[in-house]
């Protein structure tokens, strides 16, 4: 079960009782609106184990009362197949990458992308990162930028994916949390109904919440080391794609913890590793070597998790946090962002 930290009844994890319930709407909201699911198909059963049944009849009376859905409507297995939603094409995603590749075409400078995409099994099969790229991309265009593709930044031998030219400068590199290995280890299929348990009480700590965090984490704060040392006039951007993250049920609260730690989100929302709280990437209590280079190096973490796969989607949704380390006050912080090429709508506290 997603998110199934306090769904054993006599065995609550929860630190607050409410938790419970903004987990059960967090997954009945999934249900509801992810790609290509209609109402009708959203929720559709019960998992007959006893020690969850009272929360699949609390989730199932949500998800009939918000879809509007009959009773024989919502009974025959709930989230089946969960790859589905995480590291597979949804029509719509696999038709906009496709407009996504054609606009691109006969931009020199998007040239090197198209090339990598064919390469790598063309527009549907070409790994999820590099489709991001690529949606990306087509904002640029769609925006009237035309940044340079994969910058030597002389940091090493590596580049950052984009380099956008002007007054201040923006290097962005983008980043793609696919489905963990965690979250597979803990997906139950019974042929008929699939769940996923992630559980603080798991005698495995990565099936956990805590541990799809900390997960992020590595995997966001390893981008860290494609960026050269601060310079002024130039800023340096994380874009982070969490489809991946606990099969796609990321929200704000979990991105303000990834970057600033337990202390940022309310009670309700925190998590702790070991008893202890999570040390977010931009706290310089996290001493940690990739997490020192993004307080070094990188002034702002940004987030996307993408629904309709559309036009100006990826404006309108980016979720941006800046690092303190970098900026007087949160003012200062949305002066400077204010020319960031891809801000339209998107969203900083």
């Amino acid at each position: 079960m997603v998110g199934a930290k306090g769904f054993e009844p006599s065995t609550s994890w929860s630190r607050i009782s409410s938790r419970n319930t903004i987990l059960l709407a967090r997954l009945a909201l999934f249900c509801v609106e992810h790609a290509d699911m209609d109402p009708y198909s959203a929720a559709i059963g019960l998992k007959s184990d006893p020690t969850i049944l009272w929360s699949w009849l609390r989730l199932l009376s949500i998800c009939l009362y918000t879809c509007e859905l009959k009773p024989h409507q919502a009974c025959g297995g709930l989230l089946k197949d969960f790859e589905m939603c995480t590291d597979t094409l949804k029509r719509t995603e696999a038709e906009y990458n496709l407009e996504a590749f054609k606009a691109l075409q006969g931009e020199q400078w998007a040239a090197p992308l198209l090339r990598k995409i064919e390469q790598n099994g063309g527009i549907l099969s070409a790994p999820m990162p590099l489709l991001l790229e690529i949606r990306v991309a087509c904002a640029f265009q769609r925006n009237g930028i035309r940044p340079q593709y994969e910058f030597s930044a002389g940091s090493g031998t590596k580049s950052v994916d984009f380099h956008v030219h002007g007054s201040p400068e923006w290097l962005i590199e983008v980043a793609s949390l696919t489905e963990s290995d965690a979250v597979k280890d803990a997906t139950d299929d019974d042929g008929l109904f699939t769940s996923v348990v992630l559980s603080s009480l798991s005698d495995d700590p990565r099936h956990s919440e805590e541990g799809e965090i900390l997960r992020a984490m590595e995997h966001i704060a390893d981008k860290a080391e494609k960026f050269p040392e601060p310079s002024p006039g130039i800023f340096h951007v994380i874009l982070t794609d969490t489809r991946g993250y606990a099969i796609g049920m990321a929200d704000r609260g979990d991105y303000r913890e990834i970057a600033y730690g337990t202390s940022a989100v309310p009670e309700e929302q925190a998590h702790y590793w070991n008893g202890r709280p999570i040390l977010g990437l931009f706290d310089r209590a996290n001493a940690r070597n990739s997490a020192r280079l993004v307080q070094e190096r990188v002034h702002y973490l940004g987030f996307l998790n993408e629904k309709e796969y559309c036009t100006t989607e990826i404006e309108k949704i980016g979720y941006y946090l800046p690092n303190p380390n970098f900026f007087a006050s949160n003012r200062d912080a949305s002066a400077q962002f204010a020319s960031f090429p891809l801000r339209k709508n998107s969203h900083l506290p």
